[in-house]
This record gives structure tokens, sequence and C-alpha cells, in this order.
């Protein structure tokens, strides 16, 4: 009996011994686990609010260049400009009639409607209809109804406020009121106009400036 006690002894005591020190081992695994955990943790957030900073920076660079938003081209039939990216082409080239009026662009962010009707007898033309939002801006290139070049108009004078400006070289009369501007070229009804809402508080916002600005005429391309 006693050799099969101390036979027993001889097998379990060295796990017995063991025991405590593979406890101690655990304890300590955790505690480094733990330990990585409590550093790990806070990068990983870090990481985290990063990447979210670098998502949205990103996205927000699509829409704006040096603290507004970029400027995208137009291409007409022997002009072009830039506009504003918030903005959109509301209508391109629409002829009215056998001598027009003629609308060759608008583009903004409200609408535009030329007022004409046309029918397979007639075309009736009641004026433009322009809806320009409180906060918004509507930019029209436009040619009234005219018999053309053999029928040149007078040069425009210059009214209360009016001055000579170019416009891609070509010179032009600029009329403002409160709500509009006007760029109105000699010797055809040639006009650019923009209108804008009642929230600029009557001064006309700098992408209509920076449109005009950026207007370029095709020298291969007569003037209307």
């Amino acid at each position: 009996m006693g050799d099969t006690i101390a036979s027993w002894a001889s097998v379990l005591s060295p796990g017995l011994l063991l025991a405590p020190r593979r406890l101690a081992e655990v304890d300590e695994t955790r505690g480094t686990i733990s330990s990585r955990l409590r550093f790990a943790v806070p990068t990983l957030i870090a990481v985290a609010a990063l990447v979210v900073v670098v998502f949205f920076a990103f996205q927000s660079s699509q829409f704006t260049s040096g603290g507004g938003e970029h400027l995208v081209s137009y291409d007409g039939d022997g002009f072009s400009f830039q506009y504003s990216n918030y903005w959109r082409v509301i209508t391109g080239y629409q002829h009215y009639g056998l001598h027009g009026p003629t609308t060759i662009v608008v583009v903004g962010t409200g609408d535009f409607d030329s007022g004409c009707i046309v029918t397979s007898n007639s075309t009736t033309c009641t004026g433009e209809r322009w809806s320009v939002p409180e906060n918004g801006v509507v930019v029209a290139y436009y040619v009234l109804g005219w018999l053309g070049p053999i029928h040149p108009l007078p040069t425009p004078s210059l009214g209360p406020g009016d001055r000579w400006v170019t416009v891609g070289g070509r010179a032009a009369v600029m009329s403002r009121s409160k709500t509009t501007a006007t760029w109105a070229f000699p010797g055809a009804p040639e006009y650019i106009q923009a209108r804008f809402g009642h929230g600029f508080g009557g001064k006309m916002p700098s992408e209509i400036e920076d449109l005009i600005a950026s207007w370029k005429w095709d020298p291969r391309s007569a003037p209307y």
C-alpha cells in the first residue's frame, strides 16, 4: 500500500509542482494581453478617426479648390467659358422662327424658358421667363430676333451706371441692377445676362465674375 501511494505521488508530483508555475504564466500572459489592449484600443480609435478625416477631406476636395467650388468648362460653337461645378447646364442651343430669338446656352441653379411657342404654322415669343432661387444664379447667352449682319444695330449708348468693358477681348456695355448684370455687344442684339437672387444682398456673386473672366472666343468664328 505504501509503495502504491509513493508510486502515485511520484507520478502526480511533477504536475502538481508545475501547476502554480503554469497558472502564473497564464496570469502573466493575460496581463500582457490586457496591457497591449490598453495601448492598442486608443491607437485603433485614433487610426479610425484619421481614416474618417482623410476620407471626408478627399470627398470635400472633389468639390472645392482653393476654398471654393472648382470650375468646369463649357465649349460652345465659337466660344467657351468656365462655370461653377455646383451649377448645371439648363439649356443649350435653341433657335426659334426664321430670324430668332436664339438661346445659345444657359447655366446656373435656377431655370430659364425662352417664352416661345412653336406650332406647325408659326412661332410666337412673348419674352424670356427666368426662375431664380433666393440664393441662386442663372446666366444666359442669347440673341434676340433680328435680320442678321445685313441689318446691324447701332452701338449701344451708355445709361446711368453703364460702362464699357471687354468679354474675352470683345467690347461690351455692362449694366447692373440689384439682381442682374448684363453685357450687351455692339452690332447685334447679343447679350450675356446674369440674374441672381435677393439672398446675395445686391452684390454680384463671384461665380459670375469668374465666368465672365474665363470667357474666350474662337478667333475663327465671326461674332453675331
